[in-house]
């Protein structure tokens, strides 16, 4: 069979591997990508840009180097699908068929269509290439730097700037960063975690980039200020890379996918970023952080072994230092009746917990900072289990020193993935991270168990 994959994330690994693993050589593979490096461990970029060098960065090249079925298209990208003909046309003029595709092609950022990209300290953050370039820019002793964004990205380009001295503000659309997901509560408990404070710029835009010699040296705002700066990082929003589909679409550009990441064109499957499955949430569609089970679904599906999505809809990133993971439903509590939720705050430990409850079970959770007990709350969820005693939610809510932790999930230190699998691992045991790429070893010492990476 003809596999054709646009894009080379977690999602096209995961397929990949799980067909090598069992396919007996039955498929062949096309790979089409833009890039050489795909930029799939986005909310940690602030790593990369920290490392010392690009090969520091994780990355899959063990799937390069794995067979002879693969052939890598790099820096080549579809410009039209062709459902019927079972075919794609590429930038360069190729058409390539098909007998099955998946569209894992990832997602962007989105700016501002009149701000000038092309000057010197203008930076947009969907690929490895531009972390490398901002790294390179830093090295002449920036100072300054403004981020423009609603979303993680601003949160991971602040943290790191900051690390790295400089002063930073961020603009935002809205009243706060972020505000589209996330509580004014949470954003606040996030910032307060800083060693050095951010300016927050709310209820603006940036209307123009002052320059001087072909270099950012200001930002002009909707509101008429004007700040120095050095550097402008743009992360508005985060888009599906999609354009070459003119169908099949949700309102913002996501493909749209059963549970068993089926399009609605034969043969056509759709995973990451780049879909979402039907009747979830948009705000907890980032894909890139399931898209390991949902590659893995395609495989099994094209091994014959129907295999079906039944992920609680969920959100697992870091904000600032904090790591944060949100579950179930968006919750408008102005327009809900009959819920309640459930709040448990502790800054001097780190700690931002809330569930909701609407008819006796828990519809929406978020735990922000230590995640312990996550998983207790999880299983609640996925059982759909009812809460006759609020006491019981309350403890799993609440943390102190005479608190046992009873969750045996382990999250990933880096992307913060359930791990699972995790007590099934003998001590001293180094795996791969199915998310992010990053080698991780367990070590496990009086029935408690933690995750460092390799290296150390």
């Amino acid at each position: 069979m003809n596999f054709v994959i646009i894009g080379f994330g977690v999602a096209a690994y995961w397929a990949i591997k799980t067909l090598l693993a069992e396919d007996n050589g039955c498929f062949y593979f096309t790979i089409i990508t833009p890039e050489c490096k795909h930029f799939c461990y986005k909310s940690f970029f602030g790593n990369y840009l920290l490392s010392s060098a690009a090969e520091d960065m994780p990355y899959p090249y063990e799937i390069i180097q794995s067979s002879e079925n693969i052939n890598f298209m790099f820096g080549k990208y579809v410009t039209s699908l062709k459902p019927d003909s079972q075919c794609v046309t590429l930038n360069t003029g190729e058409t390539i068929f098909y007998d099955a595709l998946l569209i894992a092609s990832g997602a962007g950022c989105s700016i501002n269509s009149s701000i000038n990209t092309s000057v010197n300290g203008v930076f947009r953050f969907d690929s490895i290439d531009s972390v490398l370039n901002l790294r390179s820019y830093l090295s002449s002793g920036k100072k300054k730097a403004v981020i423009f964004g609603e979303n993680y990205y601003a949160f991971e380009m602040t943290r790191t700037l900051l690390k790295l001295g400089m002063e930073v503000s961020i603009v935002c659309e809205g009243d706060y960063p972020c505000q589209r997901f996330l509580s004014k509560d949470i954003v606040d408990f996030a910032l307060r975690s800083l060693v050095f404070e951010a300016r927050v710029i709310p209820n603006n835009l940036i209307k123009k980039i002052i320059t001087h010699n072909n270099s950012v040296s200001a930002v002009a705002l909707t509101d008429g200020d004007i700040i120095d700066t050095d550097i402008v990082g743009l992360c508005k929003d985060i888009y599906p890379k999609t354009d070459f589909l003119a169908e099949y679409k949700d309102n913002r550009g996501k493909i749209i996918v059963d549970n068993y990441m089926c399009t609605q064109m034969p043969g056509v499957y759709a995973a990451g970023d780049a879909a979402i499955v039907e009747n979830e949430p948009y705000t907890l569609s980032y894909g890139w952080l399931r898209a390991h089970t949902q590659g893995k679904i395609v495989a099994y599906n094209l091994l014959g072994k129907t295999k079906k999505y039944s992920l609680i809809p969920s959100l697992r990133m870091q904000i600032l230092y904090n790591p944060l993971i949100i579950l179930g439903q968006t919750v408008d509590e102005t327009k809900q009746s009959s819920i309640s939720r459930y709040t448990y705050k502790n800054d001097v430990m780190g700690i931002y917990r809330s569930v909701v409850i609407k008819d006796k079970k828990i519809i929406n959770a978020l735990f922000c900072g230590d995640l312990s007990n996550t998983a207790v709350i999880e299983e609640l969820m996925s059982s759909n289990q009812e809460i006759n005693d609020i006491s019981e939610i309350e403890f799993y809510l609440k943390i102190d020193d005479k608190t046992e932790n009873l969750s045996s999930t382990k999250f990933c230190p880096f992307c913060k993935t359930a791990l699972d699998f995790i007590n099934k691992i003998d001590n001293g045991t180094v795996f791969t991270c199915p998310v992010c790429y990053v080698d991780l070893k367990i070590l496990k010492h009086n029935n408690l168990s933690e995750l460092i990476p390799k290296v150390m």
